[in-house]
C-alpha cells in the first residue's frame, strides 16, 4: 500500500472475504493458504490517508497466489491539508543557530497557504531563506501558492542567540500555518508556540563560597561553616 508519494503506509485494513488483515510496515499484506476460488479483496481505511488514485479499492482475484496487487484509495472529495515541523539545534549563548521549518502539503489536492513565524525579541536574526513575502520586526510571514499535493517548502531561519545574561531562560517562538482553497477561502488555521532553554557553557571549578573571608587570601576561623 503506497501513499501519493510512494511512500510505504502501515496499519491498512484489508479484507479478503470475511477474513482481515492488516499491511506491515513496508505496505506489504497477504492471505497464506487460500483455496482457488473468487475472492473479494478490499480495504477498509481512514477518511485522512489518502494515497494514490490509479486503482480500485477493491477487486475480484481468481487464483490462490497473487503478488505485488496494488490497489488506491479513491476519493472524488478534495482534501485540502497541509503539516508543519519546525526544528532547531540547541540554543547555546552566544552563538549562531539555524532554525529549519518544513511545510508538507499532506492532502490531495493543490493548495494555497500562507506560513506566519513570530520570534523571540531577543533572538538576532540575519538571514532568512526564502525571502519572506513580508515581515515586521522579528515577524516574518511567506505565501505560497498552489503547493502540489506531497510537495514540502524549505524555510531556513539563521540567527545569533542571546549571551550568557540570559542563561536558562525560555526562548518561545509562535507559528500559524493558514490554508485557502482555490477561491481563497480560509479553510484551517494551525496556530502553535514552541520553546527552548537558552543553555551556556561553564567551568565546573567556578565556585562561589560564603563566607568570602578576609584579605585576598580569603581566610576564615577553623571550623566556620562554608556554602559553596
Amino acid at each position: 500500500m503506497l501513499d501519493e508519494v510512494d511512500q510505504r503506509i502501515s496499519g491498512i485494513e484489508v479484507h479478503a472475504d470475511d477474513l482481515i488483515t492488516y499491511t506491515d510496515v513496508t505496505g506489504y499484506y497477504e492471505f497464506p493458504n487460500q483455496d482457488i476460488a473468487n475472492h473479494e479483496i478490499y480495504v477498509v481505511y481512514d477518511a485522512t490517508i489518502y494515497p494514490s488514485h490509479t486503482t480500485d479499492t477493491s477487486y475480484t482475484i481468481m487464483a490462490s497466489d497473487i503478488y505485488n496487487r496494488d490497489f488506491g484509495l479513491n476519493t472524488n472529495e478534495s482534501i485540502f491539508d497541509a503539516e508543519f515541523v519546525a526544528s532547531t539545534n540547541l540554543y547555546i549563548c552566544g552563538l549562531h543557530g539555524e532554525l529549519n521549518i518544513s511545510i508538507e502539503n499532506t492532502g490531495n489536492t493543490p493548495i494555497d497557504a500562507t506560513f506566519t513565524a513570530i520570534f523571540s525579541d531577543v533572538l538576532n536574526i540575519f538571514a532568512v531563506l526564502p525571502t519572506p513575502t513580508s515581515f515586521d520586526g522579528n515577524a516574518y510571514t511567506w505565501h505560497f501558492d498552489n503547493i502540489p499535493l506531497g510537495q514540502i517548502q524549505y524555510l531556513s531561519i539563521h540567527t545569533l542567540f542571546p549571551g550568557y545574561e540570559l542563561m536558562g531562560q525560555s526562548i518561545t517562538n509562535e507559528y500559524t500555518l493558514t490554508l485557502f482553497d482555490e477561491f481563497g477561502n480560509i479553510i484551517n488555521n494551525t496556530n502553535t508556540t514552541n520553546s527552548s532553554l537558552l543553555l551556556c557553557s561553564f567551568d565546573p571549578n567556578d565556585k562561589t563560597v560564603t563566607p568570602s573571608g578576609a584579605s585576598d587570601a580569603h581566610y576564615v576561623p577553623l571550623d566556620t561553616p562554608l556554602s559553596i
